[in-house]
């Protein structure tokens, strides 16, 4: 569905949101370019995954300038003069419009999980989804808190940036867990039925389901029933979606 080269752009871009992990800003580039190429197929299923690649394109641009101002900054660290040093008069600028930017984005890639967690009836996602977007809009908030007021705290400011950096990576934890479970639990219609996908993650992920005893015929028989009436609710709910669309025609 996408969601799989979504995860892997978005590994790749974690650096940028915590702003605090120093790795290659090449990195990042590649990481919004495969988060494009993973919103472009998820973006035909829900208005919040079209507005993340819209805001993931707009990214673009700024993933370049992140590059050009490592360059320079490297530039200026073993005395090279080179015409990149123009560009530190704009980093005030670059750094709230890429802040702005970050949090639109997660706005809207977590609207968009949690439009489809809603439509497939995954409950936890769908909470993790919500959680995950009020754990962006307050990290944002502290943030500002401190770039505002931040001379008003004198000395008292420091004792934030432990805590603040604990949470900038609970932040990239949670934000990879939940886009890795779109990608374990969500599928295409008519892949229900598929077997799972034979890779390292899934096979670490099944190894405890493994480990556990065989079932009874009678708990086969009762999951059985469950799946049964679950495939049938999904049914009746698929044939309702159509029948409003075809009213809307």
């Amino acid at each position: 569905m996408g969601f799989g080269i979504l995860l892997i752009g978005y590994v790749m871009f974690f650096n940028v949101q915590a702003q605090n992990i120093a790795i290659d800003p090449f990195c990042d580039l590649v990481g919004y370019i495969l988060m494009l190429i993973g919103l472009c197929r998820l973006g035909h299923y829900n208005r919040g995954f079209r507005i993340a690649k819209a805001l993931d394109i707009a990214l673009l641009p700024v993933g370049v300038l992140t590059l050009l101002l490592q360059i320079q900054k490297t530039c200026v660290f073993y005395k090279i003069q080179t015409p990149l040093d123009a560009l530190a008069k704009i980093t005030p600028v670059y750094t709230v419009v890429l802040s702005v930017l970050v949090l639109a984005f997660h706005a809207a890639l977590y609207l968009g999980i949690y439009e489809m967690a809603t439509e497939v009836s995954l409950e936890k996602l769908r909470r993790a989804a919500l959680r995950n977007l009020l754990i962006t809009a307050f990290y944002y908030l502290i943030m500002l808190f401190l770039q505002l007021f931040g001379s008003l705290l004198g000395d008292f400011a420091k004792y934030f940036n432990g805590p603040m950096r604990l949470y900038g990576y609970v932040w990239i934890l949670l934000g990879i867990v939940c886009v890795f479970n779109c990608y374990r639990l969500i599928c295409l219609p008519g892949d229900e039925n598929m077997p799972p996908r034979n890779n390292l993650l899934y096979r670490l992920w099944n190894r405890k389901k493994k480990q556990e005893p065989p079932k009874t015929e009678a708990e086969k028989s009762e999951e059985a029933k469950r799946a049964y009436n679950e495939e049938m609710r999904r049914r009746q709910m698929e044939r309702t979606r159509k029948n409003k669309r075809g009213k809307r025609r």
